[in-house]
């Protein structure tokens, strides 16, 4: 499923995926389009154990986006993709 909302974010959900292969595909797209992707941070979920999320922050010239991944640790499970302006 794929979220707009009204403030320029966007949001790809998927029912299950394998967190680290959306990552590496996700890391792998970016530098193929010439976007310089950093990571700013790097955590598990506090209140549910088997999540895991990543915060990036891509630019490429003069425009950034932020974005995050929340993904299931260890297994497939639900993976959500935001982007941010």
């Amino acid at each position: 499923m794929v979220v707009s909302y009204d403030d320029g974010a966007c949001a790809a959900i998927a029912e299950t995926a394998d967190g680290t292969a959306v990552v590496d595909d996700l890391q792998q797209a970016l530098r193929d389009a010439g976007i310089a992707l950093t990571l700013a941070r790097e955590r598990d979920d506090s209140a549910e154990n088997a999540l895991h999320h990543r915060d990036y922050v891509a630019s490429k010239d003069a425009q950034r986006w932020q974005i995050l991944i929340g993904t299931v640790r260890d297994k497939p499970g639900t993976a959500i993709l935001t982007a941010l302006p």
